[in-house]
């Protein structure tokens, strides 16, 4: 028998009772205490195969991807950081060009790494009260792909971890003019096509292929992502192939029904739940004006070059960290994360209007008030690649001081997280700017990861002794 749904088709398979002689090791759940344990399964008849899908995966995908109005869509049970890679990997072979705002994620620089790929970098607009990356414009696309003709593909973050869209209409109509694909790493708008509030999603304004994680602001599984091709630009044989190597060969079926449960909710049902959620935040938008509260999207003409998803709740604070730890000890509210003036809150719309109450009562409580001045931490200096990251990973490298680093190649990932956007990669030369922008990082308390002296006294560079031999 087959079917058009994977959960359908798994549970069908535990229905039969059946003596379990194949992994999971678990047996059908016996060795498992955990939710979903009776609906881990793995590629047998009847339940399909994610990386060669005929039945119930098939259709499942086929069905989000008349949801998401795509060309195709795949289903990702490695994270977005897999989908990021596929797509970079198959619009660009060795030796090539790409396009990459300096405010992508770490996978996209390791996707270089990987496939030997020569970045060329965008900086994004800064916002310039709060030092928040803004998004990319369609100009400095411009003027960086007629200074790099041979650019391939062209890779943007939007939205925003804050939830900064960039014009992603306005980008691919350069992109496409200059002959290249344009890729976004669509991480945080899996939600987008809910409501005009939150935006609109990058396959609807052009790009040729998204990646978002469905995991993030809707209800799939942690891990759980997918990826949408938009345009026949996309080679989708060699993008399966990418996916084929980079994915686990031993999917999880709780990851996928999991992506399936999402489905239901991409429709009437959630666009009705998105609209409930927009009139709170309003609501919370309106008593954070009357407390004189800046938020992220109501700051006038700073940010009028972007738009901004209000789902991405924003709110500049004198000593936020400080207010994020007094929140979770003292009125049980884990906020996604804050920086040295700012508390970044990831709603979606399973949150409810007792939420936010809580949420504007503990603010209350703590009398928080407005920064004088932004300490500018997420700041990204303009940077210089020495060596491309393939080259720099392969080469040999000593250790230094940190403080003493400047003039020096970088050699290992130097990523503040979150939001998890390398202050410096592989192959860049630290400067001046750059060094002390880690050490004011790591002073304020925030997590660096990337490196492997947790301490950050000292930082691995290139040996130039190896030139020199």
């Amino acid at each position: 028998m087959k079917f058009t749904s994977i959960r359908a088709s798994v549970e069908a398979y535990y229905a039969e009772q059946p003596v379990s002689l194949h992994v999971p090791g678990h047996k059908n759940g016996r060795g498992l205490e955990l939710p979903y344990s009776n609906l881990d399964v793995t590629e047998i008849p009847g339940t399909d195969n994610l990386h060669h899908p005929e039945e119930a995966i098939l259709m499942t995908q086929k069905r989000a991807s008349e949801i998401f109005s795509s060309k195709a869509t795949y289903f990702l049970i490695n994270g977005t950081t897999c989908g990021n890679q596929a797509m970079l990997l198959s619009a660009a072979r060795s030796g090539e060009s790409v396009l990459i705002a300096r405010n992508a994620h770490k996978s996209v620089h390791t996707a270089c790494i990987i496939g030997g790929l020569e970045p060329v970098y965008v900086q994004p607009a800064v916002h310039a009260d709060y030092g928040i990356p803004m998004g990319v414009r369609p100009e400095d696309i411009e003027v960086s792909l007629k200074a790099n003709p041979a650019i391939k593909a062209v890779m943007i973050t939007s939205p925003t971890y804050e939830g900064i869209h960039s014009d992603i209409a306005g980008i691919a109509t350069v992109v496409h003019a200059h002959g290249a694909v344009l890729l976004v790493d669509e991480a945080h708008g899996a939600h987008v096509a809910l409501s005009g509030a939150f935006g609109k999603s990058a396959l609807q304004c052009g790009a040729d292929a998204a990646v978002q994680s469905t995991h993030k602001s809707m209800n799939a599984l942690t891990q759980a992502s997918m990826l949408h091709v938009g345009t026949d630009r996309i080679d989708q044989n060699r993008l399966e192939k990418w996916l084929s190597m980079l994915q686990s060969s031993s999917p999880s079926y709780p990851l996928l029904m999991s992506l399936e449960s999402t489905l239901d909710y991409m429709g009437d049902r959630g666009r009705a739940m998105a609209e409930t959620l927009v009139d709170h935040l309003k609501e919370v938008h309106e008593a954070l004006a009357q407390m004189n509260i800046p938020v992220l999207g109501a700051l006038g003409k700073a940010e009028q070059d972007f738009l901004h998803d209000i789902s991405k709740l924003v709110i500049f604070v004198e000593d936020a960290e400080a207010v994020e730890e007094a929140l979770r000890q003292e009125y049980g509210i884990q906020i996604e994360y804050a920086t040295a003036d700012s508390l970044v809150c990831v709603t979606s719309i399973w949150n409810t209007k007792e939420d936010f109450t809580r949420l504007l009562e503990g603010l209350r409580a703590l009398g928080v008030k407005a920064p004088e001045k932004s300490c500018g931490l997420t700041n990204y200096p303009e940077i210089e690649v020495i060596l491309n990251p393939a080259q720099a990973f392969d080469r040999k490298t000593c250790r230094i001081p940190l403080s003493e680093s400047a003039g020096c190649i970088c050699a290992e990932y130097v990523i503040p997280y979150p939001p998890g956007i390398p202050m410096c990669s592989p192959g860049e030369l630290l400067t001046e700017e750059i060094v002390s922008g880690i050490l004011r990082w790591a002073e304020h308390g925030h997590a660096v990861i990337g490196t492997s002296d947790k301490t950050l006294k000292t930082i691995e560079v290139i040996d130039n002794r190896e030139s020199e031999e």
